[in-house]
């Protein structure tokens, strides 16, 4: 392999492996986004549900007060909640965590010795 073709390789395997790192760099990012909102919304949903389950119960124990549309509205709301916290508990726990693996499935050339 003469000078020109070895440096033409390396210059080559350098180019491959920075397009690699950038590539695992922006997914990185990425996923650390996706967690970073998947956490925020977890707590919302942690706050805001238990405040909305309360107040859907208490307008179905306390039917005198309201009128049957609210009630119903109230036993709809709940009985949806219900199934929305079955539906992610099941997912939650289905879920496997995603490891980093590389961003090319192709092994690097090794360079010829001579």
């Amino acid at each position: 392999m003469n000078p020109a073709d070895a440096e033409a390789a390396q210059a080559e395997r350098a180019e491959r492996l920075r397009q690699d790192t950038l590539a695992f760099d922006q997914r990185h990012k990425h996923r650390e986004r996706w967690f970073t909102l998947r956490f925020a919304m977890g707590w919302v949903a942690v706050l805001s549900l238990p405040v909305v389950c309360f107040v859907a119960s208490f307008v179905i124990f306390n039917y005198e007060r309201f009128g049957p549309k609210a009630v119903t509205a109230a036993s709809g709301v709940l009985l949806t909640v219900v199934a929305l916290l079955a539906t992610a508990w099941r997912r939650v726990l289905s879920a496997s965590p995603v490891e980093d693996e590389p961003a090319a499935d192709r092994a690097l050339p090794v360079e010829a010795k001579e």
